[in-house]
């Protein structure tokens, strides 16, 4: 098939059949009680790998919960007076055993107390495993910034940091970027709280732009993290096809394929990641944004969709490329599948996806459809991989307290480092437990947790 002769019966090649009545009436995602799933999932891992009853029961035991009314003026008027919204806002202190509370802040219109309550957990854990000096806290507001203007949105996170820290006091709660909320918002927190409170550290609001004390190149270091997890499961994935092999570099003749991918999701972080996937000779095969899905079994130049969005705010509608939906490209026919934004996943969808390494930038995935998953593939699962971010964070953490930048290459050298150490601690004890990545995620943590 030629480039401009692909057509809607070219993702025929690509995807396997779809059920047109279920793309119409999709089955709810199964998220029955996640937060009592992962504790029920943390106390048997507990008792398997011999982790005293007390350490479950402090992680197991939430901290508070805080609710927020934020308040935000409107620019549009009504009779030439000023319109205010009140948008609920929510925050989580889950666990303060390893250090202050540190979450992040996420503006979405789905967000609820009980997804906080479980990025918390998560947090939390995830701080565990990679052993860092931090509880784990999340929170937000339940607002759709695609509605708000840019001036409402910075009112939003300046109302939202300035009502939780006259609730926590300041320098008590650490704040990062999390989905809705970027770099220049968690500068603008900073900055808001700072104005009213002059004993603010900037520590203590991670993910900022680098001229308020955030890491150089935040977003490309962290892609970076990403690819070497990829990298370093692609290996693996090698060697288990070869009996009695241990190690990667014993293998005398490596595997010259050609990986295929595709990405759901295509914000700042996914497309230097895809950049750096491409580079390495892989072929993407699908992207999507909040607006679009695009395919071509040809592949996609990943700048070339980069350079669409930019200037079309969103990569649908690219030249040579067919449209789909999440739904199908979670059906494509690649070797890697990258979830980094919503999609709905059911079980009658499982048969049909086709990638043998799922790797979820974002915690969308129930802890019921991911356990599944991870029975007949690789998941690199949410925990692990943006630990990559969470380790981001604690590098802009060292640097503000002790006042300094580190180096772009320092940076990189860094995270590489830790992706490495992380993702062959995490394989090498799945290995040992005969467990999936995720459970081996929780199992490292509970080990460290046994350490304090």
């Amino acid at each position: 098939v030629k480039m401009d002769e692909i057509n809607s019966e070219d993702i025929g090649n690509m995807v396997s059949s779809i059920n047109v009545q279920d793309l119409k009436e999709p089955e709810p995602a199964e998220e029955a009680s996640p937060y009592d799933f992962i504790l029920d999932k943390i106390k048997g891992l507990g008792r398997y790998a011999k982790i005293s009853s007390k350490i479950i029961e402090n992680i197991s035991n939430a901290g508070r919960i805080i609710e927020i009314d934020v308040p935000v003026v409107l620019e549009r008027r009504y009779g030439g007076k000023e319109l205010m919204k009140i948008f609920p806002g929510f925050w989580v202190e889950h666990s303060r055993l390893l250090g202050s509370c540190k979450g992040s802040v996420n503006f979405l219109p789905d967000l609820t107390l009980e997804k906080a309550r479980l990025n918390a957990l998560n947090t939390t854990l995830q701080n565990s495993l990679l052993g860092l000096p931090f509880g784990g806290a999340s929170g937000g507001v339940c607002a759709d910034r695609k509605i708000l203007t840019p001036k409402e949105t910075e009112r939003l996170a300046k109302n939202f940091a300035n009502g939780l820290a006259k609730v926590t006091g300041m320098n008590r709660c650490i704040l990062s970027g999390g989905a809705g909320c970027d770099e220049r918002l968690i500068s603008i927190m900073y900055t808001a709280c700072k104005e009213l409170r002059k004993e603010t550290q900037k520590s203590f609001f991670l993910g900022k732009q680098m001229q308020d004390g955030g890491i150089k190149a935040r977003s490309n270091a962290i892609a970076s993290g990403i690819f070497h997890l990829v990298h370093e499961a692609l290996k693996e994935m090698e060697v288990s096809e070869i009996p009695g092999l241990q190690r990667h570099e014993d293998i005398i003749k490596k595997s010259q394929k050609e990986p295929k991918f595709a990405i759901i999701g295509f914000d700042m972080i996914e497309k230097e990641l895809s950049f750096m996937l491409s580079a390495a000779g892989c072929r993407v095969l699908a992207i999507s944004d909040s607006l679009g899905g695009i395919a071509s079994s040809q592949g996609i130049r990943a700048e070339d969709a980069a350079r669409w969005q930019r200037n079309h705010s969103s990569v649908a509608g690219m030249p040579k490329t067919v449209k789909v939906t999440n739904e199908q490209i979670m059906q494509i026919n690649a070797d890697i599948l990258i979830i980094a934004s919503n999609v709905r996943v059911n079980r009658s969808l499982l048969p049909k996806i086709k990638a043998s390494l799922i790797v979820e930038l974002q915690p969308v995935l129930s802890p019921l459809i991911l356990e599944e998953l991870a029975k007949t593939r690789m998941v690199v699962p949410n925990i692990l991989a943006s630990s990559i971010g969470a380790y981001a964070d604690y590098l802009e953490f060292l640097q503000n307290n002790e006042n300094k930048y580190f180096d772009r290459k320092e940076i990189d050298k860094k995270i590489e480092e830790k992706a490495k150490e992380i993702f062959h601690l995490v394989y090498s004890t799945s290995r040992q437990y005969a467990a999936s990545l995720q459970d081996a995620c929780y199992i490292i943590a509970l080990q460290n947790f046994a350490k304090i």
